[in-house]
């Protein structure tokens, strides 16, 4: 059955065939430096496996090339259950980390944050154990993984920090498909989901070059001004402004857009004439 969190229009399915498919688990954690440019955190893990578990020359093959290479790439007889113990992590601590723009090592050090994720990876091991997952690994082990990883940003946030779309779908909007399918209530999943899915909007949005609207007001205090005879005089000075204000912070950035530092720096009044 094909995913359309995944695979929407079913492009994927008909365009590979799944006798062509290796399945594969990256685990290193890395950062995008630039395009083409990629630093690596730590790891150098890439298990591999066939769907049905077997293992074929070719999976051997590629395996040692992979291992030649100097990458651990060891083949699994479970690849299905080792991706979900992999979306166990991304599934919660991704969407985490791009609302709070905290790191791995703060989401884990954080009990509400650290007992928030582990809600969430629970209402996914009921989903992936009513598909016949088995979860070699527990609840704990997952979580001290991660928390192992440091002060490391997880894909999604940095993401969210450079303006690039978010891979929402894949990571969170899949298992929200799996838990509709299998008939299990995933209320905390789908809660995180919901607001993720509205920062990807709000980001979208911004990107798109949207503006914000400031509010109109009248600025009516009484002054005594200097005319243009030099002479001073009472004066009622009246000024209605109403804005548009692009913003200049890039897409993803939270700082609100200011409109001007100060009046006299920003713009200019005209009283009756007198120009101050």
């Amino acid at each position: 059955r094909t995913l359309t969190s995944v695979d929407p229009d079913g492009a994927l399915a008909a365009g590979i065939e799944v006798e062509r498919l290796i399945g594969s688990i990256v685990y290193p954690a890395a950062e995008l430096v630039e395009p083409g440019a990629v630093k690596l955190i730590e790891g150098n893990r890439f298990t591999l496996g066939e769907l049905d578990g077997e293992r074929t020359p070719r999976i051997e093959r590629l395996s040692k090339s992979m291992m030649a290479a100097g990458f651990k790439a060891p083949v699994s007889r479970d690849i299905r259950s080792e991706i979900w113990v992999k979306l166990w992590g991304n599934l919660s601590f991704n969407p985490i980390s791009a609302l709070t723009h905290a790191t791995l090592e703060e989401i884990c050090r954080f009990p509400p944050s650290r007992d928030l994720a582990a809600r969430m990876m629970s209402e996914a091991r009921s989903v992936g154990e009513k598909l016949g997952v088995e979860f070699k690994v527990s609840l704990d082990q997952r979580i001290a993984g991660a928390e192992s990883v440091g002060a490391h940003k997880t894909s999604m946030l940095q993401d969210v920090e450079h303006g690039r779309a978010l891979e929402l779908q894949a990571l969170v909007g899949s298992v929200v498909e799996l838990a509709r399918i299998t008939d299990t209530p995933t209320p905390t999943i789908d809660a995180i989901y919901a607001a993720t899915a509205l920062l990807t909007k709000t980001l979208a949005d911004r990107a798109n070059g949207n503006t914000f609207r400031l509010v109109t007001w009248r600025y009516k205090p009484n002054f005594r001004t200097r005319t243009s005879s030099g002479n001073l005089s009472s004066a009622t000075p009246a000024f209605s402004a109403a804005s548009r204000m692009r913003s200049t912070s890039p897409p993803g950035s939270v700082t609100a857009p200011r409109m001007v530092s100060s009046f006299h720096s920003s713009v200019q009044f005209c009283w009756n004439g007198v120009t101050g």
